[in-house]
């Protein structure tokens, strides 16, 4: 009796090999399906995103055009340095309207500002209550976010409320 109510699998799947084959092939291309309309329909931000690459690459497209300015700007400084040294001690302008002699970094001390889309950090570090720590986040912001659009936007990085804003507002640029 028990012979009889036996099951025998091999000869199910030998005589449905077809039936079970379509459906494995129906179940999958459903999984591919899904898969497909998740990434491009669920999954939010593609063209934002693209946006957002766009955003960083012409900001690095602008920061290299600043760095070729400033070996430019840097040339010509040295170039002046060259002059003759009576001239040097009178502090004549040299052609790029800068004191003879004087550095790029030293030009933005006396500009009083910083811009914190394309400062160092080492120039973010010389803010007040701004240490080497958070000129990092700053960087790693701006960054992320592809700059500051506002210099109140620095208020989003970790540690820099309104109080230590109210220090730097009067500092910083974009």
């Amino acid at each position: 009796m028990d012979e009889k109510k036996r099951i025998d699998f091999g000869k199910i799947v030998e005589r449905y090999r077809f039936w079970i084959g379509g459906g494995l092939i129906i179940l999958i291309l459903l999984s591919a399906g899904y898969l497909l309309w998740r990434e491009n329909y669920k999954k939010p931000g593609l063209e934002s995103r693209i946006k957002n690459n766009e955003s960083r690459i012409s900001e690095l497209e602008n920061r290299i055009q600043n760095t070729e300015n400033r070996i430019e700007q840097s040339e010509k400084t040295e170039a002046s340095n060259a002059q003759p040294a009576a001239q040097q001690s009178t502090g004549e302008a040299d052609n790029t309207g800068a004191t003879a002699g004087a550095s790029t970094s030293l030009q933005k001390t006396i500009s009083g500002k910083i811009n914190i889309n394309t400062a160092t950090a080492a120039e973010l570090d010389t803010l007040p209550d701004i240490g080497v720590v958070r000129a990092g986040q700053i960087i790693e912001y701006r960054n992320s976010h592809g700059g500051f659009k506002s210099i109140e936007e620095i208020k989003n990085v970790k540690d820099i409320g309104d109080k230590r804003f109210e220090k730097l507002k009067d500092k910083i640029t974009i």
